[in-house]
């Protein structure tokens, strides 16, 4: 406790763009200057850090249980995207959120990480379209 909000504080991008490349996307080589500014802009206004950590910590995708099963009882189309090496939000809840929606699509993409609209952006704006139709 401490050190994240010290971290994501400091003025230096370089911590930022370290949590990008570890967490958010499958190769970091990829991210263009712009990818990371339009990012890294959210995290410098005051207080987004600190959700952020807060996320984080109270692991927040598992909170959204009870929504998810409740979407699952609907008959709303839904189209679930992910990324296989998302190392923020790994695939085993990606399988596990479409078990929770029956009649759920599930689009996995390799090499891919939590990032997949920036990493494959064709293919997912293909699916996307597709679904939409």
């Amino acid at each position: 406790p401490g050190v994240g909000q010290v971290l994501l504080n400091l003025n230096a991008d370089a911590v930022r763009k370290l949590i990008m490349k570890q967490s958010f996307y499958y190769d970091p080589a990829s991210i263009t200057r712009e990818e990371y500014d339009d990012l890294a802009c959210y995290q410098k206004i005051k207080g987004t850090n600190e959700v952020f950590i807060d996320i984080c910590r109270r692991r927040f995708f598992d909170t959204l249980l009870p929504q998810i099963r409740q979407l699952g009882a609907t008959s709303i189309p839904v189209l679930i995207v992910w990324g296989r090496q998302d190392r923020s939000i790994p695939m085993r809840k990606g399988r596990a959120m479409h078990r929770l929606l029956p009649g759920a699509r599930l689009e996995v993409f390799d090499r891919s990480g939590h990032m997949s609209h920036v990493e494959h952006p064709d293919r997912f704006n293909q699916l996307v379209l597709e679904f939409l139709d």
